[in-house]
């Protein structure tokens, strides 16, 4: 459970960072308004929608591949 846990701060301050860096480029407008328009389109999904595309993906990674 020790290990779960550093996986998800580590993923949280790996994803901080790197969008840090990132806003101190010239590259920030263009990339804030596409991951805008990302998120915009995974909050409107259904829960059963994100339900199903998980399942796909989870059957892809085990598998697939």
């Amino acid at each position: 459970m020790c290990r779960l846990y550093f996986t998800f701060i580590g993923n949280a301050t790996g994803a901080a960072i790197g969008g840090f860096l990132l806003n101190l480029t010239r590259l920030e407008a263009t990339l804030s308004e596409k991951a805008a328009a990302i998120t915009v389109t995974k909050f409107a999904d259904s829960p059963l929608s994100i339900f199903v595309l998980a399942v796909f993906l989870r059957y892809i990674d085990v598998y697939g591949g």
